[in-house]
């Protein structure tokens, strides 16, 4: 049986922490039914690096070229930015073309272009080879600048345009901004998206190599950058150019960067996508007595594992959470000093310690929180869809065991809200800086499209009248001028006859949810 040949290959001219996770990345990848070469063009000016690339070893064989001349322009890069001159950009575009013409002449069925400052999923490989297209790019995202949103390394037309529209379409800068965010938000999202730009992890199918591929400069395009020449000289071909955003590589454009590898080749040694888990997130303090334990043996039905902070608690409720979440992997942490009083700070320490553990889906909830019964069919085939990453759920402030509150001021059961968000090392996650109301998500994830669910929330939060005391007292306590929610809201907490509806079980099932 005849196995299809891939070369991979690119140019090198790169820091020795970086390269080693580029390498070590290749090494991981799944080459089952393919046979492997390598072939790398030495480019280094650091003695390490090019030690590190001769001793590289994978697949059939490793081949080491040097680079036939030192470069004139120093390539400078640092935490802030990378800065290419021309010489440099047309230096590496002829190294791309030669590694060509490698892949050519060696009979090579396909030629996986790859930058040496990527991690590679280790089924990147192997899924390019089954999307079948002559070229393909696996999106990567990358801040271009320290602070700036997420970008991929794909695009729609043009230099690096994200919104597609025809040469004599007009469109307002609302209309711009939509389809912008459609186009981000599709890559976000495991798809194969047909796209007018791409480039640094790219499969070549022999077809597209043959019909005269390059990366050679087109000198009546004024375009920046060897893989725009690449593409414009594709398209005429009649090569159509393809994105695919189910393996993204985590992409280590600054040194900074490193710290995240470990998270990503944990998070990334599985097929989270066709297994995923659910990772129950909550933060508790004083729960004794109150709605926890209800809450955990409704959850345990239906959650992998559980990170649990415990914010100072001076009474048995973690004695709570472990007696209920018994068999379950459960990480406990409890705080020495609470951090009640600064809820984002508390949020973060949650956060940290949840993405700590891997988690596929965190289900963020907090103890007086509780799923209704016979969800939990509904929850696993959210978990098991691909087309929402952020998940909406109703939540009903209930008033008593019994009624929840609905009226002009409480009314958060009329939409939904964000409890459920599939994590990724590949993202920057910020958070709203706020001592209150600061959201149990980093505001990062709000970016995404929201999944609309069925599946409701029980907030016992306010269900008993002292409760309602209590938390009146706080809020005027600390937001007294009502700079982080409604004063409005704060002064009807204590109304003496609000407008109640009975709560009736909906029984959800499964195929009533996607």
């Amino acid at each position: 049986m005849s196995y299809p040949r891939i070369l991979i290959a690119a140019p090198v001219r790169q820091h020795p922490a970086i390269l080693k996770e580029f390498l070590d990345s290749i090494r991981r990848l799944d080459i089952n039914g393919l046979q492997i070469s390598c072939a790398f063009i030495d480019d280094n000016d650091n003695a390490d690096s090019s030690r590190m690339l001769q001793s590289f070893a994978f697949g059939e064989e490793s081949v080491v070229t040097p680079a036939p001349q030192r470069p004139t322009v120093a390539y400078i890069r640092n935490d802030i930015t990378h800065h290419w001159r021309e010489d440099l950009i047309w230096r590496v575009a002829a190294f791309k073309d030669f590694l060509i013409e490698c892949a050519l002449e060696s009979g090579f069925d396909y030629l996986f272009l790859v930058d040496s400052d990527l991690v590679l999923n280790p089924f990147t490989l192997q899924h390019l080879v089954a999307c079948d297209k002559e070229i393909i790019s696996e999106v990567f995202w990358t801040s271009w600048q320290p602070g700036q949103i997420l970008m991929p390394q794909v695009w729609t037309q043009g230099q690096y345009e994200l919104a597609w529209r025809r040469r004599d379409e007009k469109i307002s800068p609302d209309e711009s901004d939509r389809r912008i965010l459609a186009f981000i938000r599709g890559l976000h999202q495991p798809s194969l998206t047909r796209v007018g730009g791409l480039g640094a992890c790219t499969l070549i199918k022999r077809t597209a190599l043959e019909k005269g591929v390059r990366f050679a400069e087109i000198d009546n395009l004024t375009y920046w950058g060897e893989d725009r020449h690449f593409c414009v000289r594709a398209r005429a071909l009649g090569v159509e150019l393809w994105a695919d955003s189910t393996y993204a590589p985590l992409h280590l454009y600054r040194q900074s960067l490193l710290d995240r590898v470990p998270r990503y080749v944990n998070w990334s040694s599985v097929d989270h996508w066709r297994h995923p888990s659910i990772t129950l997130s909550m933060v508790v303090r004083n729960e004794s007595g109150r709605y926890l334990e209800k809450a955990l043996m409704r959850h345990r039905e239906f959650i992998d594992r559980a990170v649990i902070i415990d914010d100072a608690s001076e009474d048995d409720t973690v004695d709570i959470v472990t007696r209920c979440l018994h068999g379950i992997q459960t990480k406990i942490v409890r705080l020495p000093n609470s951090h009640f009083h600064n809820e984002v700070a508390l949020r973060k320490i949650q956060w940290k310690e949840t993405v700590e553990t891997c988690p596929d889906w965190i289900l963020n909830l907090d103890a007086d929180e509780i799923l209704e019964d016979g969800c939990g069919a509904a929850i696993r085939d959210w978990a098991h869809q691909t087309q929402y990453r952020y998940i909406g759920f109703s939540l009903f402030d209930m008033w008593d065991d019994y009624h929840y509150r609905d009226d002009a001021l409480w009314n958060a059961h009329r939409r939904l809200w964000g409890f459920m968000f599939r994590y990724s090392p590949l993202l920057n996650y910020e958070w709203k800086e706020s001592a209150q109301h600061c959201g149990r998500f980093p505001r990062s994830v709000e970016f995404f499209e929201m999944g609309c669910s069925n599946i409701r929330i029980q907030h016992m939060g306010w269900a008993r009248r002292a409760d309602r005391e209590r938390k009146y007292r706080r809020y005027l306590e600390l937001d007294p001028q009502g700079r982080h929610g409604s004063m409005a809201q704060y002064a009807s907490i204590l109304d003496e006859s609000p407008h109640l509806v009975r709560w009736t079980e909906s029984r959800l099932a499964a195929q009533e949810v996607l």
